[in-house]
């Protein structure tokens, strides 16, 4: 009869289990940051994760409420028993619900282990009902999001002493990963944040261009068209492809040809796109007796950066004419004549003819 001791062999055989469970929740774990595409879908998938191929009893994540100083459960698996039904976890040190694990970790900063829970004088508040969840020891480690903590990762095992060094070296490898994809997450959602503002504020600018009485037209650096509206094309009578080219030299050309002196034209706009901080407002005669109204200016950015320049054209044609009429009747009256302008805005009449 042999009689062996294999105690030893029995303990190193859990051991390696514990490996193995181990290293498939932070393997689970990384398959859930690069598929989850929201923090609620992680949170709920690391704590079933923990839960189904760690070995966990349970897990939760909570996060910290600036405005109550509470760590409020966003996330868990394994709560059979209600057991993070109205929790109370503070961050206030004077709180008898600020020194737990939980509490401890978001506050301090740091991963706090709890052996023996149920001894633990510092989880005296929540003995009640972790014996009744059968919790035995716990694990609560700090998440981060753009280096601030935004809550903790909370895993409970059904026995005593179960996080040894090896085991807590995975868990901080772990509490890592979901931290860095947090910050990812917050990334993306800036990014679209960023995407939704410009693509708003481009919406405005749009409808106001097409809204807008005059003809419009911008032109960036290296004579690349940055916008226009349809009132330009149809002011200058142009091909609309010609301009969705987005080339200014070829419709500088079409808009040139136009009118009744196109030598001076496009010399005025070389000399405007040389002379970057330079304003100009002139009327333009076309051939066809139309009479434009062109106004430039800089497009300057708030740091002063230079984007191009914008061009405003109107036809003005009728209101020169009625100008003209009204000149010639008074120049044709017999009588000598004053026209004053009484607006009561003006504290003097002001005469303007």
């Amino acid at each position: 009869c042999n009689i062996r001791n294999i105690s030893e062999r029995h303990a190193d055989q859990a051991k390696i289990l514990r490996f193995t469970q181990l290293y498939a929740t932070l393997s689970q774990c990384n398959k859930a940051i690069v598929h989850c595409a929201t923090e609620t879908e992680l949170f709920q998938q690391i704590c079933r994760i923990a839960v189904q191929f760690g070995g966990m009893k349970m897990a939760w994540v909570g996060v910290l409420n600036p405005e109550t100083l509470r760590v409020e459960p966003m996330a868990s698996f394994g709560d059979d028993t209600g057991y993070l039904k109205d929790l109370v976890i503070s961050v206030e040190a004077n709180s008898p619900f600020g020194r737990g694990p939980t509490g401890l970790a978001v506050s301090e900063k740091i991963p706090i282990w709890c052996q023996n829970f149920l001894s633990d004088p510092v989880t005296a508040p929540w003995h009640e009902r972790a014996a009744f969840a059968g919790l035995a020891a716990s694990a609560s480690l700090p998440l981060f999001k753009n280096g601030m903590v935004l809550g903790a990762f909370t895993l409970y095992s059904g026995e005593t002493n179960a996080f040894d060094q090896s085991t807590r070296d995975l868990l901080m490898e772990m509490a890592d990963d979901i931290s860095f994809a947090l910050n990812q997450f917050a990334s993306e959602s800036l990014r679209r944040s960023i995407e939704a503002d410009i693509k708003l504020k481009n919406t405005i600018l749009r409808s106001q261009q097409e809204t807008s009485l005059d003809a419009i037209l911008v032109v960036g650096e290296g004579g690349t068209i940055i916008s226009y509206n349809q009132q330009f094309i149809a002011l200058w009578q142009l091909d609309a492809q010609l301009v969705s080219a987005r080339v200014d030299a070829p419709v500088l050309k079409a808009v040139a040809a136009q009118t009744d002196d196109p030598e001076t034209f496009v010399a005025r706009v070389h000399y405007l796109n040389e002379h970057l901080e330079e304003k100009s407002r002139e009327d333009v005669l076309l051939k066809d007796g139309r009479i434009i109204d062109r106004y430039s200016a800089p497009v300057t950015g708030a740091d002063q950066t230079h984007y191009g320049r914008v061009w405003y054209f109107r036809d003005i044609t009728e209101r020169k004419k009625a100008a003209q009429k009204f000149k010639d009747l008074l120049e044709s009256a017999p009588d000598a004549m004053v026209i004053v302008n009484r607006d009561p805005m003006l504290k003097t009449p002001v005469v303007i003819w």
